[in-house]
C-alpha cells in the first residue's frame, strides 16, 4: 500500500508545525496592536484571534491587515515619524489575496466533485507557495514595526523613571 503525506504520520507533524506558526503569527499581530496606544488603534487586539474561525478568516484577514496598518501608521505619526504610506499594507494585502485564492480548489472539488486538471493544481500549489512567502514577508514587516514601537515605549518609560529620581 502506497503512503501519502497524510497517512504516513508526517501530515500530523506538518499540521502541528502550521498551527504553531499560525499561533506565533497571530501573537505578533496581537502584541503589535496591544502596545499601540488605544487612541491610535483602528482594531482591538483581541479581534486578531477571530482569524482562527475557518472561512470567516478569509474575509477578516483583509480587515486585520488594514487595521494593523492604520494602527501602526497612527502610532508612528503620533510619535512624529514621517510616513507617506500605510506600513506593511501591501505585503499584508498580497498575503490576504493569496490566502483567499487558495481556497478555490476546495470550493470546486468538495461541493461539485469536480476533477481539477493537474496543470490547475500545479498553479494552485504555486499560489500556496507564494502565500507562504507573502505571509513571512508580512510577518517580518509587522514584527519590525512592533520592535520600533516597543523600543520607543521602553525609551519613554526609562526617561520617566529617570525624571522621578
Amino acid at each position: 500500500m502506497q503512503e501519502n503525506l497524510l497517512t504516513s504520520g508526517w501530515g500530523a507533524v506538518v499540521a502541528f508545525a502550521a498551527l504553531v506558526m499560525t499561533i506565533l503569527f497571530y501573537l505578533t499581530l496581537y502584541t503589535t496592536l496591544n502596545i499601540i496606544k488605544t487612541e491610535n488603534r483602528k482594531l482591538h487586539p483581541l479581534t486578531v484571534w477571530l482569524l482562527f474561525i475557518p472561512g470567516f478568516n478569509l474575509v477578516w484577514n483583509f480587515f486585520v491587515v488594514s487595521g494593523v496598518s492604520v494602527s501602526i501608521k497612527n502610532e508612528l505619526q503620533s510619535r512624529n515619524y514621517d510616513l507617506i504610506k500605510r506600513p506593511a499594507f501591501v505585503s499584508g494585502i498580497v498575503y490576504a489575496i493569496l490566502a483567499a485564492l487558495g481556497i478555490i480548489p476546495l470550493l470546486l472539488k468538495i461541493p461539485f466533485n469536480l476533477q481539477i486538471p493537474e496543470t490547475w493544481m500545479m498553479f494552485f500549489s504555486l499560489l500556496g507557495l507564494l502565500q507562504i512567502f507573502s505571509l513571512i514577508d508580512y510577518w517580518r514587516k509587522v514584527n519590525w514595526y512592533m520592535k520600533i514601537i516597543r523600543n520607543e515605549n521602553n525609551l519613554f518609560n526609562n526617561e520617566e523613571e529617570d525624571t522621578k529620581l
